[in-house]
């Protein structure tokens, strides 16, 4: 899956891993709906993945902002180029931004909750909305 940028600023390898994250929130859902797969264990240490509905969701939450200007890029449909300093934004900060709203809710609420549910609210509610998302060509996500 090989989902990795490199941030030439830090000197550094962003490692994403959206698809491969993905795979075992997928099956562990399955799982915990009864598909009679064997759960996985340490299903909650499972990161948060950043794609184009999960910062679109968060962005139409108020919850993560854009600058003006790539905000204009966005809603004229522009292509933001994949391992681009704006594309690293979007995809660390909408990392960033859910383990800290997983943070909030827990300590917000008596039931916890998970990645598995935070990301499947947040990409349904990105895909819902009018607002576009931003368009980044790659097989990663």
């Amino acid at each position: 899956f090989r989902d990795e940028s490199w941030h030439r600023r830090s000197d550094t390898m962003l490692k994403f891993q959206k698809r491969a994250q993905l795979f075992g929130m997928m099956y562990q859902g399955r799982a915990l709906a009864g598909r009679s797969l064997p759960s996985i264990q340490d299903y909650e240490e499972l990161g948060p993945i950043a794609d184009y509905s999960v910062p679109n969701a968060l962005r139409v939450l108020g919850i993560l902002r854009y600058s003006d200007d790539l905000d204009e890029h966005i809603s004229n449909g522009d292509v933001i180029e994949k391992d681009s300093a704006a594309e690293q934004e979007i995809r660390a900060q909408t990392v960033h931004a859910q383990v800290l709203l997983i943070e909030a809710i827990n300590a917000a609420r008596s039931t916890r909750t998970n990645v598995l549910a935070l990301d499947y609210r947040l990409w349904t509610l990105g895909r819902g909305q009018e607002k576009r998302h931003h368009l980044t060509k790659t097989i990663a996500y």
